[in-house]
């Protein structure tokens, strides 16, 4: 019985928790959380921006693509959109920030060993496979045990939030009962 009535309040908190949940979180509050736990949004891994496409072997105008990734301005950006459909792969939005794990599974001639040397801020790769012709822009690079950027910090910081939020809802709510039944004496404490 007390079993059963421990689960039912659970699943009422829980109710309670998710009618009241504020799901908007302002970006000055969660500025104001980076700014004031920097130090706790060390990377551990390396974290890159970057633009790269994945050609295929036979693709025609390889050194036009090279030109335009490289310089990279409006009209490069639409041709670059257009040849889309026909290549392998296409990462143009330069201003994610994006691990490097996912690099070296989206362009496989970078792997661990060699990472390093073409990850670097501001390099150009031209890489190659059996598969694909890979070309890479790298805007910037942040190292192991570096603050993370604040936008690649973002979805942390929102989960650590809410959660923080929702465990003070519980305890007011929590607490709000507890006077609530002693005023009524509904409850009472009992010593040993």
């Amino acid at each position: 019985e007390e079993y059963r009535t421990d689960l039912y309040t659970r699943a009422y908190i829980e109710a309670l928790v998710q009618a009241a949940n504020d799901t908007v979180l302002l970006d000055a509050e969660v500025q104001t959380f980076y700014d004031k736990n920097k130090q706790n949004f060390k990377l551990n891994e390396k974290v890159v921006q970057l633009r790269f496409v994945a050609l295929p072997l036979q693709f025609m105008n390889t050194a036009d693509v090279i030109e335009r990734l490289r310089r990279f301005e409006a009209e490069d950006k639409d041709y670059l959109d257009s040849i889309a459909v026909q290549v392998n792969k296409i990462h143009l939005n330069d201003s994610i920030w994006v691990s490097a794990s996912n690099i070296m599974a989206e362009v496989p001639p970078i792997n661990q060993n060699n990472q390093d040397k073409h990850l670097k801020k501001s390099q150009f790769f031209e890489l190659r496979d059996s598969l694909a012709l890979y070309l890479g822009h790298i805007n910037d690079v942040r190292n192991v045990n570096d603050i993370a950027p604040l936008s690649y910090s973002i979805p942390d910081i929102k989960r650590i939030i809410r959660n923080r939020k929702r465990l003070s809802y519980i305890k007011k709510l929590e607490t709000e009962i507890i006077d609530e039944a002693i005023k009524s004496n509904e409850f009472e404490i009992y010593g040993k």
